[in-house]
């Protein structure tokens, strides 16, 4: 086997020829064609130990690849190379023998050769205070090229993981990703905080896949990209994981800083910012923070805390999100901790705030956002429930725009060998703000068993609502043997809400009202940005740009609703208030909570959207300008000659391709006004029965809602279709 066509290293080390006897057993016939013994058909994996200089080569790889148009036999060996305190590892490496079904050097057909470069190359380094080691892996089915190495110089170390795909999903192309980590002895920052290690990520033609980031981020993947633990050894997962969270994206660059810090050496915080060019379009935030208290004696720590946490700020979307979860953490050698936490703010065109620890209300419905699964109910948990003794507390703890949401649960589990004793205590709360409305439900139960056999038990549930009235309702289950006793029952506390007496009967009149309060009347900005109008005298009509709108809008009820309740009152005949007048150009809209004005069932309460966009008023006068009657003015030119005078060329003189010919020679270019592809809007709705026919439509979604409950028919989103059913 000849070497000719080898990189510098290996042609350097090895020897030009390298010749090596090896027994095959091989067989070819007309019917099964050519076949190996004690291998696969065409590929075969020989162990050898040859040394050659330096070199000791340790395995064979021979595989013969056929197609329609050529005839490949190759063949591969690993080994490694050992030049003082430096090893050098290779795997791959070899030779090829093509042979083309055409006419070539051998008449009808044509005889070639080529170098196989090595798939992966290793190297480990051992000289005295220097030590380390790394890879460089090739992938010739994908063309990645992925490597990672690792130095100490005494107490420096320095680390670097890299990514390159010369392929990407839309082409030809390439992606890079190069991770750097830098450890050193601590240097003290202030306020208990030491700084003991710096890094970066550069990140060419990839994004951050902040979905993917979060998927596994119950796994510790951030802990593995800001801080791997042995990465040489875990290499695999780690590049699995960069080439995952920072997958190739043309056009897009991604860079940002990773740091370590240690607080009054208890606490290590790993920390990376990564921002996302260009724009910048978002920034993720990247940490993990690690808390240990060791044990004197020992085994497990006293106390062991990891949180992950992963950040995004997505400017384009308007929107901040946090995601933390427990990874690995235990407490006084006997409790393991888990659970998750969320993070989610929207400061756009639809604004929201949703804070959870440990979760949400059972049966309420967070969509349309969507949380990763690490987000489970912060428990501290001993055991598995097949011990002697197991217990478990859980807790969780919710904040959104109109709800407070909070519960705990306590399970334990005694397993005395043929008895089986079990019991459960939980409550979970729900607290509306808008309108007030407050749900407890309570569960408490224990079971003996005895070989399987249920012995006795104790079920007991029941919720508790309100107010006006408070209800509280119950069920107590007895279990004894093959029996079970059970008694429900329902009890009103307080009075019922408001008498019949106190009911809206004129729904139109509480709104007219609003039409003579000054408040409710203002301008809109003008639409021009270099024109500024004097506040308004006190007390007086708003100052209106020529080019602008007045806009009534109240927030006592929305319009175009059909109202149950207005001012916490129920209405005595619901009914729906529209405005409209000669100089009403459109609606005005702002946010309600639909639970205030409509009646909504539990079930609805939880699902529904807190708050939705309404109209709240209507806009009066059309924006922009009108054509006036015709002025005459005397207009006075002065001209003046600049030494290079700009040309301008235009008009219908010349044919569009001869401009753009000329501007091009120029280095300017020519705007041209183009209509826009698509357009976004706010979600309309319609009411269908059950044949699809269309009964209304372009309604906001409460209101599709209410007139549906009320036809017997369905609310769908605008452009979905609702299937006929036939029985």
């Amino acid at each position: 086997m000849t070497l000719d066509g080898a990189d510098g290293f290996l042609a350097s080390v090895l020897p030009g020829t390298l010749d090596m006897a090896v027994n095959v057993d091989a067989e070819w016939r007309p019917s099964t064609g050519l076949v190996f013994h004690g291998g696969a058909a065409l590929v075969v994996t020989i162990p050898v130990n040859l040394h050659a200089g330096p070199a000791h080569l340790s395995q064979l790889d021979l595989s013969l690849e056929v197609d329609s148009a050529a005839l490949a036999l190759k063949l591969r060996l690993s080994g490694d190379i050992a030049l003082g305190p430096v090893t050098a590892t290779a795997s791959g490496l070899g030779a090829g023998v093509l042979l083309r079904f055409q006419r070539g050097n051998l008449g009808p057909v044509d005889l070639g050769f080529e170098f196989l470069p090595p798939t992966g190359l290793g190297l480990a380094i051992g000289a005295g205070p220097i030590s380390g080691g790394g890879f460089l892996g090739y992938d010739p089915a994908t063309g990645r090229y992925s490597g990672l190495f690792q130095v100490r110089a005494g107490t420096i170390g320095i680390g670097a993981t890299g990514l390159l795909d010369t392929r990407l999903p839309s082409g030809p192309g390439y992606s890079l990703l190069v991770l750097l980590r830098a450890t050193f002895p601590a240097i003290e920052v202030g306020f208990g905080f030491a700084l003991t290690s710096v890094g970066g990520l550069l990140a060419l033609n990839r994004s951050v896949d902040v979905d993917a980031l979060r998927a596994r981020l119950a796994s510790g993947t951030a802990g593995r990209i800001l801080a791997p633990e042995d990465p040489v050894r875990n290499a695999p997962v780690l590049l699995a994981d960069l080439g995952t969270v920072f997958p190739a994206t043309p056009g897009v660059v991604v860079v940002g800083p990773t740091m370590q810090l240690v607080w009054a050496e208890l606490v290590r915080f790993d920390v990376g910012v990564f921002i996302e060019l260009p724009g910048p379009r978002r920034v993720v935030l990247l940490g993990t923070a690690l808390a240990v208290i060791d044990n004197p004696a020992g085994g497990r720590p006293l106390l062991q805390l990891r949180l992950d946490i992963v950040g995004e700020l997505d400017l384009q979307k308007q929107t901040i999100a946090f995601d933390a979860v427990l990874i690995d953490s235990n407490l006084l050698e006997i409790f393991d901790l888990t659970g998750g936490a969320a993070f989610r703010f929207s400061y756009g065109a639809e604004p929201y705030v949703v804070l959870t620890a440990g979760g949400f209300f059972p049966g309420y419905s967070p969509a349309p956002l969507v949380f990763p699964a690490s987000l489970t109910r912060l428990a501290l948990t001993r055991g598995s429930p097949s011990d002697t003794l197991y217990l478990r507390f859980e807790g969780y703890f919710a904040v959104t725009t109109n709800t407070l949401q909070f519960g705990a649960a306590v399970q334990v589990i005694i397993n005395l060998d043929p008895f089986n004793i079990q019991g459960m205590l939980s409550f979970d709360t729900l607290l509306q703000r808008d309108p007030f409305h407050f749900t407890v439900d309570i569960h408490a139960s224990v079971h003996v068993r005895w070989r399987g056999h249920n012995i006795g038990g104790l079920d007991l549930s029941g919720e508790l609502s309100g107010p006006g009235p408070v209800i509280f309702h119950g069920k107590v289950s007895f279990d004894i043997l093959f029996f079970t006793i059970s008694f429900e029952e329902t009890f009103t506390l307080g009075e019922l809400a408001g008498a019949a007496a106190d009911a809206v009967a004129d729904v139109l009149g509480v709104l007219a009202g609003e039409l003579a309060a000054p408040g409710n009347v203002h301008a809109l900005a003008a639409i021009d940005p270099w024109v500024t109008l004097a506040p308004a005298p006190s007390g007086g009509p708003p100052v209106i740009s020529p080019v602008g709108q007045l806009v009534w809008a109240q927030r006592r009820a929305p319009l175009e609703l059909l109202l149950q309740k207005v001012d916490g009152m129920p209405v005595t005949e619901p009914a729906t208030i529209h405005a409209s007048g000669p100089q009403v150009s459109g609606p005005d809209q702002d946010w309600f909570a639909p639970g205030a004005f409509i009646t909504l069932s539990d079930a609805e309460a939880l699902s529904t959207p807190s708050f939705e966009r309404l109209q709240s008023g209507v806009r009066i006068g059309a924006a922009g300008t009108a054509d006036g009657p015709a002025s005459t003015l005397t207009v006075t030119v002065k001209q003046i000659r600049v030494p290079a005078p700009a040309i301008t060329v235009g008009g219908d003189a010349f044919p569009i391709w001869f401009v753009l010919a000329g501007t091009a020679r120029t280095g300017t270019t020519i705007s041209f006004a183009a209509a826009p592809v698509f357009s976004l809007g706010a979600e309309t709705w319609q009411v269908r029965d059950d044949a699809s026919a269309v009964l209304a439509d372009g309604l906001s979604e409460a209101q599709a809602h209410q007139l549906a409950r009320n036809a017997g028919a369905a609310a769908v989103a605008q452009g979905d279709i609702l299937p006929s059913l036939v029985f």
